[in-house]
């Protein structure tokens, strides 16, 4: 992969996004090198899959990467600006597999059973979850894996009280309150406000994922499952503040 061209796009057309807050998040995850994305999804064996969606896209760092061991990957972002730099990136390293779309990941715009994998790396908190979660079912086929990786109440207490990566139009502390606030709504009401954080605990998921019909294959903190490469570590803490902090797990469509 011709990485070195990724870098040089993205130094080039960074300063054209309009937020402050997406010029600092493309920068960080695009320093990440690349081979713990990779490794990242090799280490789950989310790899030799026909048709994989990334959900919650964002700069296509994990659609990338999964498309280098997948056949065909779609990423889906709420965010035309995002997805527009993403496509951007791909022109230019030549990659031809992934492409990727404007979408609502509770109205997913797929038919039934379409998908062989679903990867969410920290993004479904921002919906209705419960609802995202139906329509990922529903758009895999029997067998299909889905990936998801989200945040406890720990990872908005170390906003609150730590702060984290902020920016000029973005403030962690702002963002930890309004996820409290918003988690109490919807567990109240099942109403959230769009584009705030909803509070999803591991153990009270895993339930919710059970009963829609999928079989749980691993479950922990985030970057514990399937670890093979002992050079690839999780970059957070298992815990905050006594508090499960950021997590994952793997299931399939039964």
């Amino acid at each position: 992969m011709r990485l070195s061209e990724a870098r040089r796009y993205i130094d080039e057309v960074s300063s054209e996004l309009t937020s402050d807050n997406d010029r600092q998040f493309l920068s960080r995850v695009w320093a990440t090198g690349f081979n713990y994305y990779l490794s990242r999804v090799s280490e789950i064996d989310f790899t030799n899959l026909g048709k994989v969606l990334d959900v919650g896209s964002g700069f296509g760092q994990w659609s990338i990467a999964l498309s280098e061991t997948n056949n065909e990957v779609i990423g889906l972002d709420c965010s035309d600006e995002r997805t527009r730099f993403a496509s951007g990136i791909c022109q230019a390293i030549g990659n031809t597999n992934v492409r990727f779309i404007h979408g609502d990941m509770e109205s997913l715009p797929f038919s039934n059973q379409s998908f062989d994998g679903v990867y969410s790396y920290s993004s479904i908190y921002l919906s209705a979850y419960r609802n995202s979660i139906q329509e990922i079912y529903r758009i895999l086929r029997p067998g299909g894996r889905f990936y998801l990786c989200s945040n406890g109440l720990g990872w908005y207490l170390h906003n609150i009280l730590d702060g984290r990566n902020d920016a000029n139009d973005y403030s962690s502390r702002d963002m930890g309150i309004s996820a409290i606030k918003n988690s109490l709504t919807y567990y109240a009401t099942g109403n959230t406000n769009e584009f705030e954080s909803i509070i999803m605990a591991s153990n009270m998921v895993k339930v919710e994922l059970e009963d829609i019909g999928f079989k749980i294959l691993a479950i922990g903190s985030e970057g514990s499952i399937g670890r093979k490469t002992k050079d690839i570590q999780s970059v957070y803490p298992t815990k905050m503040y006594g508090h499960e902090n950021v997590w994952e797990i793997l299931c399939a469509r039964t």
